[in-house]
């Protein structure tokens, strides 16, 4: 187990998966063929924020609050987030 910080490390985590998340949601998920590449991207990121306040929300209350194991907590928060993900993404990033 490395000794990095919880929270610390889903943030360094998050950054990397929404960079590879934008890239394959607008080219295999969505198929957007916008050139409006920074909207998108903008708009993407800021949801995705959005979504690591959930994301972190819900780890807080469940492990730290509940004191529910880690993993499981993990799991739901994902499963959740995945979710508002993908409609943040079809709602308001990439609508045709």
């Amino acid at each position: 187990k490395l000794s990095i910080d919880l929270y610390v490390s889903n943030i360094i985590a998050w950054i990397i998966s929404v960079l590879f998340a934008f890239i394959t949601n607008k080219i295999y998920v969505f198929e957007s063929k916008s050139n409006k590449i920074l909207s998108e991207g903008i708009s993407f990121f800021g949801c995705r924020l959005l979504s690591l306040v959930f994301d972190m929300l819900i780890i807080f209350v469940m492990i730290d609050m509940f004191k529910i194991n880690e993993m499981f907590s993990k799991i739901v928060a994902n499963i959740f987030v995945i979710i508002i993900n993908y409609f943040f993404s079809k709602l308001f990033v990439f609508k045709k």
